[in-house]
């Protein structure tokens, strides 16, 4: 019998060679403390190495993919964790601490595994989809489950350079809870925190997958909605407004159970809205400026954009909040520098 290894065992020792090569590629590039801007190096590198499409799977819409029964969902022939279906093959992405954050799709991949390749795939996804893992957990919020206030500027900045690229609008949402302080001297603060997680979750299930929310600090909540071509531009401040609106309902309909000594108490919240939609709204000369080309220092410019955006939405909030409460209000220029 022959001791010389076969022509797979080769192609797979040849792939691992060249899978070490990619690893020090990704360690290298994938490196962004926002998940999405690492999601998006991955994605680069599977495009450029793979001639692949690549996307994003988020964990629900992965589980029922391989629950789904249909598209040949099965595991990597060699048994690790890379699975592949009729759309391609999906890398999981997790961390120890919470296994299931999604996958990254190579699309246009065929069913099953070449073995040439499959080394490849593997140390893409245990070397990116561990960097994405990690990011994730990095950048969320404890309590909440939010994204941290830091990650969500980083986040906020890749929305807005699209926005301004591809002529989208965005609704900037400063989100506030009523009386909040109430409810921490009347209930106590492990309350206020039960409280303030579920407003967390409702907010963020108002919106769309694509739209970001954060935790801004305290129970203040910050969220940042695009407005891509199925929103006219005539559209935008009102579909925004709605959107707002949406929020501030499905919050209106929480009743919280907390513990109230030996019983419990229900907890009936509202928040506070306040909106301001870009470009409609953003003063054109801030714009300007931020998108030059000519000038140096284009993350400080953009960032002074962001702190305008930020402090129109906020400066509706404060009209939400002398208004009465419980309501959205959208940012107005003019009564703005009123007051």
């Amino acid at each position: 019998m022959s001791d010389s290894p076969s022509p797979t065992q080769v192609a797979l020792e040849t792939s691992e060679d060249k899978a070490i090569d990619l690893a020090h590629k990704i360690a290298a590039e994938v490196n962004s403390p926002s998940y999405k801007m690492r999601i998006e190096s991955l994605r680069r590198i599977a495009e450029d190495h793979f001639r692949f499409r690549a996307g994003y799977i988020p964990p629900e819409e992965l589980r029922n993919r391989s629950m789904s029964g249909s598209g040949g969902f099965k595991r990597s022939a060699r048994g690790h964790h890379l699975y592949s279906d009729a759309h391609g093959v999906y890398l999981p992405l997790g961390t120890p601490q919470q296994k299931n954050m999604g996958a990254l799709l190579l699309g246009n991949a065929p069913i099953g595994f070449e073995a040439e390749r499959e080394a490849e795939l593997e140390m893409l996804m245990a070397v990116g989809g561990s960097k994405i893992g990690d990011a994730m957990m990095y950048g969320v919020d404890g309590l909440t489950q939010l994204l941290r206030r830091e990650i969500f500027e980083a986040e906020f900045s890749r929305v807005l350079e699209q926005a301004h690229q591809h002529d989208f609008g965005i609704g900037v949402y400063m989100i506030d809870a009523d009386f909040f302080k109430r409810i921490n001297d009347e209930h106590g603060h492990e309350a206020g925190d039960v409280v303030l997680r579920k407003l967390a979750a409702t907010c963020k299930g108002s919106l769309r997958p694509h739209d970001i929310v954060g935790r801004y600090g305290g129970e203040e909540l910050i969220a940042c909605a695009l407005f891509l071509d199925d929103v006219e531009p005539s559209d935008r401040v009102e579909v925004g407004y709605h959107l707002g609106e949406r929020i501030r309902t499905a919050v209106n309909s929480l009743e919280i159970e907390v513990a109230q000594g030996d019983t419990t108490a229900i907890i009936t919240p509202t928040v506070s809205i306040g909106y301001v939609c870009f470009p409609e709204q953003a003063e054109q000369a801030v714009i300007n400026y931020a998108f030059r080309t000519d000038l140096p220092q284009p993350d400080e410019r953009k960032g002074a954009l962001m702190r305008h955006l930020r402090e129109a939405a906020d400066q509706a909030l404060y009209r939400a909040k002398q208004s009465g409460r419980d309501r959205t209000m959208t940012y107005d220029h003019l009564a703005a520098v009123e007051t």
